[in-house]
C-alpha cells in the first residue's frame, strides 16, 4: 500500500470518528442539497476503501429503516465533480451505485469532499430514481455545498484537536506546578524585562522574610528588592541573561534579625529556538549544612589543639628516659638487656610522637 493511500486513510479516520456539535448544520446542508437540486435524496459520505459511510442524508426519500451505511460506490471521479445522467445508459457505471433497501438510482451527481491536505475523504451527492442532469449553476452550487461541508468538518476537527491539546497542556502544567510547588527550594521566574512571571510558595515566604514584601506576578523585580540587594540582583541577572549560570552562597539577614545561609543561582531559560526568554532565580536553604560544616571545622581545630598538647606532654617523659639512657651509657660500657629494650621502645614512641606532631602542624 502506497504512502499516499495510507495518508488518505489516516485522513479519513480523523473525520470518521469525529465528535461534532455541528450535526444540525450538516443535516441542513444535506436537506438543502436535495431541495435546491430537485432530487429526492442527498447523502454526505466518507470513503473507507470501497465502502462509504453515510453520515447525513436528506430529501423526500429518506427512510429510517434503510441501512444507509451499506451504501457502496465504486465510481471513480477523476475530478471534483461526477455526473451520471442515467446509469442504465452508462456501461462504465451501470449497477455501480446502489443503496440497500431502496430502488436503484438512475441519476447520480456527486462533489468531492477534499481535505486541506489534498485527500479525497468523501462525497456530497444527490440521487434520483429518474434520469436527470444539472445545469452549470447547479453544478457550481453542489461544489459550493460540498466545500461548506468540508469547512464544517475540518473546523470541528480543529476545535477538537485544540481541546485535546489544551487538556494535555493543562495536565502537563498541573504536573509541572506540582513539582514546582513541592520543591523545597525557592524558585522565581523573571522575564528579560525583569518582570515577575511566576514563583512558588517557598519563594513567596523567602521574599516576605528577607524583604518584608509579598510577591505579585506582573510586577517588576525592583518593586520588591531595593538598594544594594537590587544592584546585586541586576548584575547577576544580566550575567544569566547573557547565557552564563551564576552560583554563590550568601548569608541573608531577615527582617526579624535572623541570619540564614542560602545557595543562590541565576539560570538562563531557553525556548525551542535556543533564545533566552527568562531567568530563573533560585535559593536553597543551606543553613544547616553551613552550621554543620563550621561545627566540623571547629571540632577538627579543637582536636588538633588537643593532639598538640598531648604530644608535648607525652614527649617530656620520653625525653627524660632517653636522657637517662645517655647517662647510663657513660657509666656502663654494656647496658643490660632490659635497659636496651626500654631504650628501643622509647625511641619508637618518640618517632610516633614526632609523626603526630607533623600531622597537626
Amino acid at each position: 500500500m502506497s504512502h499516499q493511500v495510507l495518508d488518505r486513510l489516516r485522513a479519513i479516520q480523523r473525520f470518521l470518528h469525529l465528535e461534532t456539535n455541528k450535526d444540525a448544520e450538516l443535516q441542513e446542508i444535506a436537506d438543502l442539497s436535495a431541495e435546491l437540486l430537485n432530487c429526492p435524496l442527498a447523502i454526505i459520505t466518507l470513503i473507507d476503501g470501497d465502502l462509504q459511510h453515510v453520515l447525513y442524508k436528506g430529501g423526500t426519500e429518506v427512510k429510517d429503516n434503510i441501512k444507509y451505511n451499506a451504501f457502496r460506490q465504486n465510481v471513480d471521479y477523476g475530478g471534483s465533480l461526477l455526473i451520471i445522467p442515467d446509469t442504465l445508459k452508462d456501461p462504465a457505471h451501470s449497477g455501480s451505485i446502489t443503496i440497500g433497501g431502496m430502488l436503484d438510482m438512475r441519476f447520480y451527481a456527486g462533489a468531492e469532499l477534499r481535505s486541506h491536505d489534498g485527500h479525497r475523504i468523501g462525497n456530497l451527492c444527490v440521487l434520483n430514481t429518474e434520469p436527470g442532469d444539472l445545469s452549470a449553476a447547479q453544478q457550481q452550487l453542489l461544489k459550493m455545498l460540498a466545500k461548506r461541508v468540508m469547512e464544517v468538518i475540518e473546523f470541528e476537527y480543529s476545535i477538537n484537536l485544540l481541546k485535546d491539546q489544551f487538556l494535555q497542556t493543562r495536565e502537563a502544567e498541573s504536573k509541572l506546578r506540582y513539582v514546582f510547588e513541592s520543591s523545597e527550594a525557592c524558585h522565581l521566574l523573571v522575564s528579560w524585562e525583569m518582570i515577575v512571571l511566576d514563583f512558588n510558595k517557598h519563594m513567596s515566604a523567602f521574599m516576605n522574610l528577607a524583604y518584608g514584601v509579598p510577591l505579585i506576578e506582573g510586577k517588576r523585580i525592583g518593586h520588591f528588592i531595593h538598594g544594594q540587594a537590587f544592584d546585586d540582583f541586576v548584575i547577576n541577572f544580566r550575567v544569566a541573561l547573557s547565557g552564563e549560570e551564576v552560583r554563590f552562597q550568601q548569608e541573608v539577614t531577615y527582617q526579624n534579625g535572623e541570619k540564614v545561609w542560602w545557595l543562590i543561582t541565576f539560570l538562563p531559560f531557553y525556548n525551542k529556538d535556543g533564545d533566552i526568554v527568562c531567568v530563573s532565580f533560585n535559593a536553597t536553604n543551606i543553613n544547616e549544612h553551613k552550621i554543620n560544616k563550621e561545627l566540623v571545622i571547629a571540632q577538627h581545630r579543637s582536636l588538633r589543639q588537643i593532639a598538640f598538647i598531648q604530644s608535648h606532654e607525652l614527649r617530656k617523659p620520653v625525653a627524660t628516659i632517653l636522657g637517662l639512657m645517655g647517662v647510663m651509657r657513660m657509666e656502663y660500657q654494656v647496658l643490660p638487656y632490659e635497659l636496651l629494650m626500654m631504650e628501643e621502645a622509647t625511641k619508637e614512641l618518640d618517632s610516633k610522637i614526632k609523626m603526630v606532631m607533623d600531622l597537626i602542624v
